[in-house]
């Protein structure tokens, strides 16, 4: 850029190197060899906790004593008779998904099916308890480039399967699929909420309108007219209920409910100006008396007796449930923490696996110890220590985007519009009325140096400081016509900044305290790309840049280039969210995969190798014990995995850990095949389940360079890490 200070590589190199402490040779050399060599000990997960909460229960299944209600946490089975009860998901049960919509039973076979939010179908085969994914056809999740959701399932008498989805109605009949929507002249249906069995064999369905469904015949129950009274139509969701009497109910997205006796419909606006929600119920049921029961949230339910909807005092129940239905004999009632079952044997109530956190976890960030803290609510927790800072003191920001600690451990914090310091006397508050800051409510992000300088960068007003009791704004030519998006302090209390502006590209740019030193493509090895991201390790005191075509690192002196052992998925969005080096340790995720590097290996994990919820990931953080704490967006699920090296000690005789032992297909089928084992005859392999436990041994031949092939390993569905012992060797 025009108004940028331009200098050679040499005047860069001679800046840089004056201010920023210096590595000397034999340290260079000592980094590089820790980054490609391998040392025989390998930092992997070892075990994995999952932590999350249903938020919604809905369609279950009541078989005798069981009963199978599905969760988006998970698919719960609970025993009328004992109050005994499992939640079964990724992490406890090996299924491919947490977010459980629907459940059925196969009429002919016996086999158990489940429909998933991401997946599709899940069967179980009742001989051997194993868990098989059933796919929808590849062309259905091209069509609308995301995966086909599963809201319901219902099998017909001959043992067809309809299920719906987001896409349609779709139909199983054993061997293929086939699909009814809108596309194929079914007007009014594309998404289907709910199926339910029709008195005469057929099936009734929810999507738009209301549809009979009879020998392949489609049949819209509403009428056909849009400015008739009984017209009744939903936009994006809705509810139905068949009720012993005959009446079909239909609740729509619009603050409308039908009644249909078979031939005229019934229609009820607001219910009759009751303070009626205008989005469907969390569920209907029917109470034994023959009423419909139907709850919205809050702490009104709603029943239809004798004609006409009134608002009733809520069952003995849990608070607000995300589920409640009435059974053959009692009821059950599912909530954010426990779920309870009332029967004629008794009533059983149980807490669900304990949820650490007070609400969904945001904005990881180290402190100058290397703790890991993270925004919790209206708190910032340390989760290595326990400690957490209350946010709800008088002056506390209601909330913030950045925020960081200072060497003495001082909280700041920034919001769009002002910056807080939390000191022993309280919350100061720093806007345009007590400082220089501007009266602007772009985004601001903050950072502090070693030398508790706070940095400032806002959006559009570019970059500011504040030292000894002072803000000061630095006024440059480059920051006028570049954003930060990034900025690192250094030890000496300059900066390394990521600048963007509308189209120009990612620049990387050096602060020395008065220039803005832009570093172009080439510059002492440097490798710009769109898209790098940097990160600075303050343990090795390098400044590290990564893209999906490497990395790269700054020493003081050069920039060193290092391979990036992974190709950006191009089938599906793939974006890199975090990167992070800490003491030698790589932590990059995108919103599908996390990569670790550490001492020579490199390690990979997804929602398919790992009981990683299938939501996409949004941040990833290692705390300072060595815990690798995942997050996902829409979903409060959070995974935890212990990092731990193994060594020596942990094979048998002594023998060492050799290199890593590659497994597909991944996850596993019937067979399993194992490949980079460079030792030959007959091994020992142990697999270790989630929670670290040995599950199961057996044995192999293996011959150099060739795949060896495992078969019958009769393991239960779960996840498993494994190695393989073989002359005098470890693989892992």
């Amino acid at each position: 850029h025009s108004g940028a200070t331009q200098l050679t590589s040499n005047e860069v190199q001679n800046n840089i190197c004056r201010s920023q402490a210096i590595k000397c040779f034999s340290d260079r050399l000592l980094v590089l060899f820790l980054l490609f060599c391998s040392f025989g000990l390998s930092a992997q997960v070892s075990h994995w906790d999952s932590y999350g909460v249903p938020g919604r229960a809905q369609n279950r299944l009541e078989e005798g004593n069981t009963l199978w209600i599905p969760t988006d946490a998970g698919l719960l089975e609970v025993d009328k008779a004992t109050g005994e009860y499992s939640l079964w998901n990724k992490l406890t049960g090996g299924l491919s998904s947490n977010s459980i919509e629907a459940v059925a039973r196969h009429p002919l076979t016996g086999d158990l099916f489940i429909g998933t939010y991401d997946v599709a179908l899940l069967v179980r085969d009742e001989s051997t308890g194993a868990w098989s994914p059933l796919p929808y056809p590849e062309a259905w999740e091209a069509s609308v480039a995301q995966p086909v959701l599963t809201y319901c399932l219902q099998f017909d008498p001959e043992g067809i399967l309809w299920a719906g989805t987001n896409i349609g109605l779709a139909r199983y009949d054993g061997e293929s699929w086939e699909l009814y929507n809108q596309e194929n002249s079914h007007e009014f249906l594309r998404w289907v909420m709910a199926i339910e069995l029709a008195p005469d064999g057929g099936l009734f369905l929810a999507s738009h309108v209301l549809f009979h469904l009879k020998d392949g015949v489609f049949d819209p129950l509403s009428p056909d007219d849009f400015q008739s009274e009984e017209f009744i139509f939903s936009y994006g969701d809705a509810a139905m209920h068949y009720q012993s009497d005959g009446s079909l109910w239909f609740f729509t997205d619009v603050g409308t409910v039908g009644r249909y006796d078979g031939e005229n419909w019934q229609i009820f606006q607001q219910i009759d100006s009751l303070n009626f929600v205008s989005s469907p119920p969390r569920f209907v049921t029917e109470s034994p008396d023959g009423n419909l029961l139907a709850y919205f949230g809050g702490d009104d339910w709603y029943q239809f007796a004798d004609g006409a909807w009134s608002v009733v005092a809520a069952p003995n129940t849990i608070e607000q449930p995300f589920y409640f239905a009435f059974l053959e004999e009692g009821n059950i009632t599912v909530g954010k923490e426990k779920w309870m079952v009332e029967t004629a044997q008794g009533a059983y109530a149980a807490s669900f696996p304990e949820y650490p956190f007070s609400s969904p976890l945001f904005y990881f960030n180290h402190d100058p110890q290397g703790q890991l803290w993270v925004k919790e609510g209206a708190s910032l927790r340390n989760l290595d220590t326990g400690e957490s800072i209350s946010l709800e003191e008088e002056g506390a920001p209601l909330y913030f985007s950045s925020y960081a600690f200072s060497e003495e451990g001082d909280l700041w914090a920034a919001q769009h519009g002002a910056v807080f310091h939390l000191t022993d006397e309280g919350w100061k508050r720093f806007g345009h009325t007590n400082s220089l800051l501007p009266n602007a409510t772009n985004s601001w992000q903050i950072a502090i140096g070693q030398d508790n300088t706070v940095w400032l960068a806002i959006y559009n007003q570019g970059l500011y400081s504040y030292q000894n009791g002072d803000w000061k704004r630095h006024l440059h030519p480059t920051l006028s016509a570049f954003n930060i998006s990034e900025m690192i302090p250094l030890p000496d209390g300059n900066l390394w900044l990521r600048l963007w502006s509308s189209g120009n590209p990612f620049r990387l740019a050096y602060w020395d305290g008065e220039n803005v030193n832009l570093i172009g493509d080439g510059e002492q090895g440097f490798r710009q790309a769109s898209g790098q991201q940097l990160s600075y390790d303050p343990g090795s005191g390098l400044l590290w840049a990564l893209d999906w075509e490497g990395l790269q690192h700054f020493d003081g002196e050069a920039w060193q280039q290092l391979a990036f052992p992974f190709e950006r998925e191009t089938n599906v969005y793939e974006n890199i969210y975090t990167f992070s080096v800490r003491d030698e340790r790589i932590l990059i995720s995108t919103n599908l995969r996390i990569f670790i590097y550490e001492n020579g290996q490199w390690f990979s994990y997804s929602a398919d190798t790992a009981p990683l919820a299938n939501e996409d990931i949004r941040e990833v953080a290692v705390s300072q014990g060595a815990r690798l704490y995942v997050l996902h967006q829409s979903t409060p699920f959070v995974e935890v995995g212990e990092l731990s090296v193994a060594s020596a000690s942990d094979g048998p005789d002594g023998a060492r850990i050799n290199s890593e032992v590659y497994i597909y297909p991944n996850p596993v089928s019937d067979k399993i095949y194992l490949a980079g084992i460079s030792g030959s005859g007959r091994g020992i392999i142990h697999l270790f389940d989630a929670a670290g436990r040995l599950a199961g041994k057996t044995q192999a031949h293996f011959t150099p360079g060739e795949p060896a092939e495992i078969t019958r390993l009769n393991l239960a569905p779960g996840w498993y890490t494994g190695r393989v012992h073989v002359d005098g060797e470890v693989y892992v």
